[in-house]
């Protein structure tokens, strides 16, 4: 279509005002108006089949009640043309779609699809445009009380409470501190600017939003003249565009509106407070405090400027040699200092220093300020910043892998928010090349001084925690909420019950056939049987290692991942072996020291990675394979220099640094942690599953929550323990890379397969050997089964339930009934009529059978939800037809979209599980051939699987003791 497109050309309404070849993206970008509605569509034209469509718009918040967010959610929920309640979830379940999803940012809204099927492609941009113009929101208020909120009361003598799918969503997401404190800052830093609400709503201001101003907001902001559309692939333009035109941009005309950022000038002066965030008991305020040192530097309309700022937060704060990161440290006053960042209009360049000291507060601004002094006189560390600009455009070269689409469609919105040319999204080559060019000169001194060293508008602001904080808001909120209740009057009351009990029938509701037979659909005659084959080469190296090398059009970029078997260790080392790779790269070594080292794997490779990884094989419940994984991609000839660094890293690494150990260590905790608090389901499903097999107790030892307890234990005794432990890390660190016990995994262009085995041959030619690699056969006590409560002080929960069962029960069809009861059965009963953010179900071929939820203000009613599963699956009301279109909205875990990047790490899990590529296609046979039969049979092993009564539930101290469930063991994080 190329050949044919010139500027000027007229399509379906559309002018093409602009077409050129941006090659960094190896794309043709084409640019469209619509002059009738005021429209605008980019596509990023190539040969990707992983098509992308989406749709953006401006939506600055005027206040914190999340009306962004909500009608978000909304609009998915129905529309003129597919009029069923839950377009967003039917697409999910039965598309090909390879990503379907929504995202409210600080000021603007997109929606991307994906798919790999042309015809699919095509049915989800139709689903997606007529949501968002058109969306039946606006005429049931249902839906807005559903996704949004609503005040729930179904008998008189209930308590009155607020529920909704955003509230409970940014309930939970309110429980992450650094996300309380960073939304505080950019608020303090540009009050009265767009950025001074939250977008995604604040839990205690959403229940403020009226559904006539949440209409009034999609009525206003949701037009063509306010929006982006987006192609990207290999599509056929005409086709597209009138697709685009006709049911859409052409019912519009171009208001001549502007949709403006409140963007008041920064006012110059200091702003200095004492904030909060929610913490449990055992956070102090000497130990556990904020502080934050931010200042404006410019915005996000100046890309030159960006990437300037961008590349000093990293070399100054971010990387393990940069000097201010260094110097708080070493004078002991954080834990860890990262750099403030926002997605907004605004700049801003900070230091966010953790586990702080408030009484440390002017020392830690006199050492901040004397560093960048001498960083501005006596200069900036030209390695460090080059090592710095080659690693992020290392990740602007991947762009997200298989998913480049999406990452460009994010990438060019933000740039057309503000009004930049869209291409300059993609145009990074000239960026950085100037900021290489500017290595030779003075300007990033001149940088510090005009922008950091004396900045006119600053902000000092230390956060303490504060026990209860979210308890004493939810007291007084369920005061005010039963005080309301009090003073209803009795057709008040019945008046609210009847409004919740007319949302319950509108969710119980099923679509008419007309409405389900609304929606577009694929036939299962569209769905390949078989998947596709990634080439894979059997290489020999020296000393008997296997290689696997996988041939990939590459772009010149080499992906290498070592993975060294660990079944000779015994179970007292398994946790040292996650702090060989919580260490790794980050002490000295007997040739550099770890800034030089940070320095040059920056400079080299995309970094190098360590972790433990256990594969449980192919249908069998306690035979796995443990492993510790080296992984790095390097462009080039850079592999050998990868090779070499971790090399040295595995040999000659100095573990006698006990103060640099520790902080690494408490760095680790905190991070470990915050994790857990964003991703209670994945702690909930790992302990759950530890209490009854043997690979996931080992899992669960060498990374997992016993994992964090021996390192919390560590961490508080490091005093009298560290000469112990540095002397125990490095004794487990030389018994793990045994070329003996290493498999190589290569993915790479044709040409440098020869040179990579080469380097490989060179790497284990100069290994150490292990006295005794034989494998040690390792079993722990389980209890078989067990409830468990993780206590924090979060305000939602993460509720699992499961077990074992025979693996010869897995095979395709489960996987598909595993999907149908995670996007239809537990969707409708946790999510929409229960108010979680997610919930869902895994069914592994080692035979686990494990529920989760996610963001969740229940526990009872979950486990109720859970416990009715075989009900579902015996009387699930559906037709084959149905059951088809839930197979075809399953086979994303067949068909999807792989990038070079990926290739290792699916082959090594496939390598290690023993599943071969025939094996993958029989069980797509098998998943393609699941019949209404299939469910009902799987009822007795879903059954079976709720019958091992286990249960962990991780959230809310107060929601899990008030809940009727009992555990035997209750602990905190």
């Amino acid at each position: 279509m190329t050949q044919s497109l010139k500027v000027g050309d007229q399509l379906h309404g559309f002018t093409l005002t602009d077409s050129q070849f941006i090659h960094d993206a190896n794309a043709h970008v084409h640019t469209f108006n619509h002059p009738q509605s005021g429209g605008q569509v980019v596509w990023v034209e190539n040969d990707d089949q992983n098509r992308t469509f989406g749709i953006g718009f401006k939506t600055p918040p005027k206040d914190s009640t999340g009306v962004a967010h909500i009608v978000e959610h909304s609009v998915l929920s129905g529309s003129r043309k597919y009029p069923a309640k839950d377009p967003f979830m039917t697409m999910l379940k039965t598309s090909m779609s390879t990503f379907l999803n929504a995202m409210t940012f600080s000021d603007m809204t997109i929606y991307p699809v994906s798919s790999m099927n042309e015809e699919d492609f095509h049915h989800l941009t139709d689903v997606y445009l007529d949501a968002v113009f058109f969306p039946r929101m606006t005429s049931e208020e249902n839906i807005f009380r559903q996704e949004g909120w609503h005040k729930e009361l179904f008998d008189k003598d209930d308590d009155l409470i607020y529920n909704g799918v955003v509230y409970n969503e940014m309930r939970g997401a309110y429980s992450d501190a650094e996300r309380i404190i960073m939304q505080d800052v950019i608020a303090n830093l540009h009050p009265e600017s767009t950025y001074a609400h939250e977008s995604g709503g604040y839990p205690y201001d959403i229940p403020n939003l009226t559904w006539e101003n949440f209409k009034q907001f999609h009525t206003d902001l949701y037009r063509p003249d306010n929006a982006l559309a987006y192609l990207y692939g290999d599509i056929d333009i005409d086709r597209a565009l009138a697709q685009i035109d006709g049911d859409f941009f052409s019912e519009f005309k171009a208001s001549g509106k502007t949709v403006d950022y409140d963007l008041p000038a920064v006012k110059p002066g200091t702003t200095e407070y004492v904030g909060y965030y929610d913490a449990d008991e055992r956070k102090t305020v000497e130990t556990d405090s904020y502080l934050v040192y931010g200042m404006p530097a410019g915005n996000s309309a100046d890309i030159a400027n960006n990437y300037v700022a961008n590349l000093m937060s990293e070399a100054l704060i971010e990387t393990e040699a940069a000097p201010i990161r260094q110097a708080l440290i070493a004078a002991g006053l954080s834990e860890e200092v990262e750099a403030l960042g926002s997605d907004g209009y605004f700049v801003d360049f900070g230091f966010v220093l953790k586990q702080f000291n408030p009484a440390n507060k002017e020392k830690a601004l006199e050492v901040i300020q004397e560093t960048l002094v001498e960083q501005a006189n006596k200069g900036i560390n030209r390695d460090l910043l080059e090592a710095v600009i080659n690693t992020r455009e290392f990740a602007a070269r991947q762009a997200g892998g298989a998913m480049k689409g999406i990452t460009y469609e994010i990438q060019m919105t933000m740039s057309w928010r503000y009004g930049v040319d869209v291409t300059e999204a993609l145009n990074f080559s000239k960026y950085f090349d100037d900021l290489r060019a500017k290595l030779d000169t003075d300007f990033y001194e001149n940088w510090i001084k005009e922008n950091l060293l004396d900045p006119s508008t600053k902000l000092i602001a230390v956060y303490q925690p504060k026990v209860g904080l979210f308890d004493e808001k939810d007291k007084a909120l369920a005061e005010a909420l039963a005080s309301e209740k009090a003073a209803m009057s009795d057709q008040e009351m019945a008046d609210l019950i009847a409004t919740n009990e007319a949302l319950r029938t509108y969710q119980d509701t099923p679509d008419t056939e007309e409405a389900r037979a609304s929606l577009p659909k694929l036939a299962l005659s569209d769905v390949p049987r078989k998947t596709a084959l990634i080439p894979e080469e059997t290489l020999a190296a020296n000393h008997g290692v296997v290689v696997r090398f996988h041939e990939q059009d590459a772009s010149g970029i080499r992906y290498v991942q070592l993975a060294y078997q660990i079944d000779h260790l015994p179970v007292e080392d398994l946790p040292y072996v996650n702090y060989v790779a919580v260490l790794a790269g980050l002490l000295n070594t007997s040739n550099m020291t770890y800034e030089q080292m940070d320095i040059e794997t920056m400079k080299t490779t995309s970094g190098i990675i360590m972790r433990p990884k256990t594969f449980v094989k192919e249908f069998a419940t306690n035979q796995y394979v443990p492993t510790i994984f080296a992984s790095f991609a390097a462009i080039g000839d850079n592999s050998q220099r990868g090779f070499e660094l971790l090399q040295d890293t595995q040999k000659n690494t100095d573990f006698s640094d006990k103060a640099r150990i520790l902080n690494i260590l408490q760095r680790t905790k905190s991070n470990m942690s915050q994790g857990y608090e964003n991703s209670g389901h994945t702690v909930a499903i790992s302990r759950l599953r530890a209490k009854y097999s043997q690979a996931s107790k080992y899992a669960e030892t060498i990374s997992g929550l016993g994992f964090y307890d021996h390192l919390a234990d560590l961490i508080e005794h490091f005093d009298e323990r560290g000469d112990e432990f540095t002397a125990r890390v490095e004794a487990v660190n030389a018994k793990l890379w045994d070329p003996r016990q290493l498999t190589v995994f290569l993915t790479a262009d044709a040409e440098d397969k020869t040179i990579l085995l080469d380097q490989v041959n060179a790497f284990v030619d100069g290994a150490n050997t292990v006295d005794n690699i034989d494998a040690t056969s390792i079993h722990f006590d389980l209890p078989g089964h067990g409830h468990e409560a993780i206590l924090t002080n979060g305000n939602v929960q993460y509720v699992s339930v499961g077990g074992q069962v025979d693996p010869k029960t897995f095979n395709g069809k489960a996987m598909i009934i595993g999907s149908i009861l995670s996007k239809d059965y537990l969707h409708e009963n946790i999510r929409a009529k229960g108010g979680a953010y997610g919930a869902g179900i895994s069914i592994t071929s080692s035979g686990d059978i494990t529920t989760y939820s996610y963001r969740d203000p229940n526990v009872d009613k979950t486990v109720d939800v859970y416990q009715a599963m075989p009900d579902f699956l015996a009387d699930s009301h559906l037709t084959q037809e149905d059951l088809d279109q839930l197979i075809i909205g399953s086979m994303s875990a067949f068909h999807a979209p792989l990038a070079p990047a990926n290739v290792n790490s699916l082959l090594s899990t496939r390598y290690f599980k023993g599943l071969t590529h025939e094996m993958v296609d029989e069980s797509l046979s098998e998943a393609l051939d699941t019949k209404l039969s299939d469910l009902v049979a799987y009822k007795e092993t879903i059954q079976e699987a709720l019958d091992a009564d286990n249960l962990v539930v991780f959230g809310n101290k107060q929601k899990i003791e008030a809940s009727n469930q009992t555990f035997d063991i209750k602990r905190s994080l």
